[in-house]
């Protein structure tokens, strides 16, 4: 009989096979499922972003979403994982019968400095059409000086739109000013280059403007950066995301792959994603995977697409997820340069 209080998912290899009967074996962002008769589970999900709001530092703020399973066969919640250890969640049911609900509760610890914080977190299912959710948490460690708001968005921006700039507010409290009366001393730096940044006066002398400009050189696709506002003693930080429409694209746009299992073995063919032009031929590609991909994954390049193949692992990944991405560029004498950037995240079952 299933507990009614809360418990946070069992990752047993027991509790695994039955939350993976369905699941198969992960490949490429999706999932390669064993075919059987009948009907399947569906996950539905409230919703896809939490916003936590303020929260102090070392203080908790917890919210609530349902997790209902609208199909005809039960629904296993195979593992439900974070990005961040300042962030937490537990479900009441890790198995969902046809239409029945469980209630899922996250939480968000204010860290030690202040700034906006943007996490995730992934629940994965035996659901066969969306074996991976991912659902957006965001949260501001209040203090004295605060970012408004804690994060930009440029959504989806056509290569022709370019340069954009979107703009936030830099808060001092009066406290703050006293402390430290030199705001001539603050700095801003992003953590990507597709994304300039640079700090502006205001009319009032308690503020600065933060301006933000994706640059025309950026790579297609989806993309995230984080930007710095600094002085001598305190950092301040805020999420840019976004993607850009370029030239060329690929599909699919990003990939999840996971849950790897406890020895995974190299694969010749993982998965493949196709790389394609919107108008005019497309010349020869190169592909560079990021730091945090390469030791995991080895890249293949094709005339109109890449397959990627796991390698083992140099340590114990169990328990971890990697994130990174591969950046793809048209080479070749007739080439214009254009380039994409694909997501990547690899997970590791425990």
């Amino acid at each position: 009989m299933e507990d009614k209080e809360t418990t946070r998912v069992r990752r047993s290899p027991l509790y695994r096979l039955a939350g993976l009967a369905l699941l198969g074996v992960a490949i490429g962002g999706g999932v390669l499922l064993i075919q059987q008769s009948g009907d399947h589970p569906r996950i539905e999900i409230e919703s896809s972003s939490i916003n936590f709001g303020v929260v102090s530092p070392g203080a908790k703020a917890s919210r609530q979403i349902e997790v209902r399973n609208t199909g005809r066969k039960p629904l296993a919640v195979v593992d439900v994982k974070m990005t961040c250890g300042c962030t937490e969640a537990a479900i009441t049911k890790s198995i969902i019968e046809p239409g029945d609900s469980a209630t899922l509760t996250v939480a968000a610890h204010g860290r030690a400095t202040r700034g906006p914080s943007r996490e995730s977190l992934t629940v994965i299912s035996n659901d066969p059409k969306r074996p991976v959710v991912d659902i957006v948490l965001e949260f501001m460690t209040g203090g004295d000086a605060f970012i408004e708001p804690s994060s930009l968005d440029f959504g989806r921006v056509s290569r022709e739109e370019l340069p954009k700039e979107l703009g936030a507010t830099f808060h001092f409290s009066e406290e703050e000013k006293t402390a430290h009366p030199s705001l001539g001393s603050l700095r801003v730096v992003s953590s990507d280059t597709s994304v300039v940044a640079r700090l502006e006066e205001t009319d009032s002398p308690d503020t600065r403007r933060i301006v933000a400009v994706l640059s025309p050189a950026a790579p297609a696709g989806q993309f995230r950066s984080m930007l710095t506002v600094s002085d001598d003693r305190h950092k301040y930080s805020m999420s840019v995301h976004g993607y850009v429409r370029g030239r060329i694209y690929a599909v699919p746009n990003s990939l999840v792959i996971g849950p790897v299992g406890r020895d995974p073995q190299p694969q010749d063919h993982l998965t493949t994603v196709s790389i394609r032009r919107r108008n005019g031929p497309l010349t020869p590609l190169r592909a560079e995977l990021s730091d945090s991909l390469r030791p995991i994954l080895a890249v293949e390049v094709l005339p109109e697409e890449l397959r990627l193949r796991l390698r083992p692992p140099a340590g114990r990944m169990l328990g971890t997820r990697v994130d990174g991405t591969i950046l793809v560029q048209a080479a070749g004498p007739e080439s214009d340069g254009e380039s994409i950037r694909i997501p990547v995240s690899v997970f590791y079952e425990r």
